[in-house]
């Protein structure tokens, strides 16, 4: 009824069981066994072939066909003129600083603010007097105001920058709230001449001023001209080297030429 064949691919355990015979129909089952082992190893070398190939693809192959050529790039242009380096430039470039502030300096005053009710500005009217000593720290700024600068052509033989600058002048004059105020001890008022807010104003104004003399006598314009000139070369020497002498011509009609 059945049909027996030799199985040479079964087991030891199969063929020992079997007699070395086995039926059709279990062999037909006992192949499915291996075509599953076999199935699972196929994917995970498929798998890893694929992970290889793709790999090869992404780094060497893909790259040289979508590469982009190079010599098919914009040249940018060489730029021949230094901008940095052109006398006319560097110039115009301290111009737009606008001012300058050469020198700044401290000063001190001390002063007596008095204050006194007169009869028909014929005499002091008696027990009038009020006021106090004032101690009046402050910090006057002096610079050239570049906007008024001017250069002559560039002397190229002769290496030779000039350059017109205007008077030094004052830009500030600031006073030091924490130094300045009444000297203790020194304050008196008189009740029918009492001091206003407006008195101290003029009296700080009055005090400026002394200050800003005091500073013009010690010698600040001339300190700020000789800084002026000094951060001038400065600018150009750090652009261009020692290449040119800079000549500085003041309108007051002082020249100062580079030492």
């Amino acid at each position: 009824m059945f049909s027996i064949d030799n199985d040479e691919k079964l087991d030891k355990s199969t063929f020992e069981s079997t007699g070395g015979h086995t039926l059709r129909g279990l062999g037909k089952n006992r192949k499915k066994n291996p075509r599953k082992r076999y199935s699972i190893w196929s994917l995970i070398g498929v798998a890893a072939v694929a992970l290889i190939v793709g790999t090869i693809l992404g780094r060497f192959v893909v790259p040289k066909l979508f590469a982009i050529d190079d010599t098919k790039k914009a040249t940018p242009a060489i730029v021949t003129t230094k901008a940095y380096d052109n006398p006319t430039v560097i110039f115009e470039r301290a111009k737009e600083a606008d001012k300058m502030i050469s020198v700044e300096m401290p000063y001190c005053v001390v002063e007596r603010m008095t204050k006194r009710s007169r009869f028909f500005d014929l005499f002091d009217i008696p027990f009038s007097e009020s006021g106090y000593w004032m101690k009046f720290v402050g910090t006057i700024e002096a610079g050239v105001d570049m906007s008024k600068a001017t250069m002559d052509p560039v002397n190229e033989e002769g290496k030779t920058l000039t350059i017109h600058l205007p008077e030094p002048e004052t830009f500030g004059n600031d006073a030091d709230l924490k130094e300045s105020g009444p000297l203790e001890g020194t304050e008196h008022e008189s009740v029918i001449n009492q001091l206003s807010t407006a008195d101290t104003i003029a009296f700080e104004a009055e005090c400026k001023a002394k200050g800003k003399e005091e500073a013009m006598s010690q010698g600040l314009i001339d300190d700020a001209k000789e800084s002026a000139e000094k951060n001038l070369r400065s600018v150009f020497y750090s652009a261009c080297g020692d290449k040119y002498t800079v000549n500085v011509v003041w309108d007051g009609g002082a020249v100062g030429k580079e030492q």
